[in-house]
């Protein structure tokens, strides 16, 4: 278990690196974001395949097999099932524990929102509803645009949040919260998590400065 968790950080290094230094700095968003959903699950499965190929390469002749030898079974299937059953015991808890965690904070989160949406006016628009919030922040979940009634240039701030609602941006932060969840003690689910958001906002203000000023 420990050996696949390794080769999926390395995996999931290679492929972040790729990204931050051959193409986090190009244009072609779109395919940026299928490349950091794509790899982001094919560092899980990556370690899984087993290549058979180099084992029929090997001829029978030269493969040998050693004779089994056990020195006093019973003590070492005892010891070795005391120490491996408490260990792994201990693994499942913690694991457990931290799903249990995770879970408990991304249902916070999406309760807060879920807050936001019922506590605040709202206004239908053609195909978004728009909350508008007592603070000054400006965000979007799925067809929900939150924008504070003191913020300026309200109208460029709604074109760009319809853009993460067209795009269905919620969907792709909703799939790295649930990586998150699982893989809770990965590192590297948050950072993708980051860059697919900061991808986002490019998205967003390339669309939006299409039909408002760049400034």
């Amino acid at each position: 278990m420990l050996d696949y968790i390794i080769k999926v950080l390395l995996f999931q290094t290679l492929f972040l690196a790729v990204y931050d230094l051959l193409l986090k700095r190009e244009t072609f968003f779109q395919l940026n974001r299928v490349y950091l959903m794509a790899t982001s699950v094919l560092a899980y499965i990556i370690p899984l395949v087993k290549i058979n190929r180099v084992q029929e390469m090997i001829p029978q002749e030269y493969v040998v097999l050693l004779p089994e030898v056990v020195l006093n079974p019973s003590a070492v299937i005892e010891q070795q099932f005391d120490w491996s059953m408490l260990f792994f015991l201990m693994l499942k808890t913690v694991f457990w524990f931290g799903v249990a965690v995770a879970t408990i904070l991304f249902v916070l989160r999406l309760y807060k929102i879920i807050k936001l949406i019922t506590t605040n006016d709202k206004e239908f628009a053609s195909s978004y509803y728009l909350v508008w919030l007592k603070s000054n922040k400006a965000f979007s979940f799925f067809n929900y645009i939150f924008l504070g009634k003191e913020r300026n240039n309200k109208s460029q701030i709604i074109e760009h949040e319809l853009v993460h609602v067209k795009q269905k941006h919620s969907l792709d932060l909703l799939f790295f919260e649930l990586q998150k969840i699982v893989f809770w003690f990965n590192p590297y689910s948050y950072l993708y998590q980051v860059r697919i958001a900061e991808l986002h906002e490019f998205i967003a203000d390339s669309k939006a400065i299409k039909a408002e000023s760049k400034a």
